[in-house]
């Protein structure tokens, strides 16, 4: 899958992975099954890894928000059919908008992205619990929204660096 064009509008999905109180080892293990568990997810859903920082926490891009909800759905779904809920939680934010701009990252030459947006969803990731699916949406988004998926308005937020309150929902 390539990237999505920075110039247009591109749906950013970032994940926290949270251990339980468990040995490292264990956490270490749940981690990279959750790993390889959303590079499948990705792959068929269309969706482009920019990074990972560390195990299992991802900047995921989508061309359209209805393909990044279901990912992130999706990838909880298997997460807690795999027995890896009781190891991790993986926290997810979700947010879309046009980038300042991208290029590709020095050291793996994977696209990267820049600017509001992506701030957006990744401070919206660090305000999911565990197990959470977050996404600041437009009213024009919850328009477009997959069929038999669940969302709940959880009311305007503020985040830090974000001018305005938005909009956040609870997926799933």
């Amino acid at each position: 899958f390539q990237a999505p064009d920075p110039a247009s509008r591109v749906t950013f999905v970032f994940t926290f992975v949270h251990a339980a109180a468990m040995g490292s080892s264990d956490c270490l293990d749940s981690a990279i099954t959750w790993a390889d568990l959303a590079r499948q997810e990705l792959l068929h859903r269309g969706g482009y890894e920019c990074q990972e920082v560390g195990e299992g926490n991802f900047m995921l891009a989508f061309d359209n928000v209805p393909a990044a909800v279901v990912f992130c759905a999706e990838a909880q779904r298997r997460v807690s059919e795999s027995g890896e809920d009781k190891r991790i939680g993986v926290a997810m934010g979700v947010a879309s908008g046009v980038p300042a701009y991208g290029k590709p990252h020095s050291k793996t030459g994977r696209q990267d992205y820049f600017g509001k947006v992506v701030n957006l969803a990744a401070r919206v990731a660090k305000r999911a619990k565990p197990g959470q699916v977050l996404a600041a949406l437009t009213q024009q988004d919850t328009q477009k929204w997959p069929q038999g998926l669940a969302i709940h308005n959880m009311g305007k937020m503020a985040f830090k660096g974000i001018g305005k309150r938005t909009e956040v929902y609870q997926v799933g």
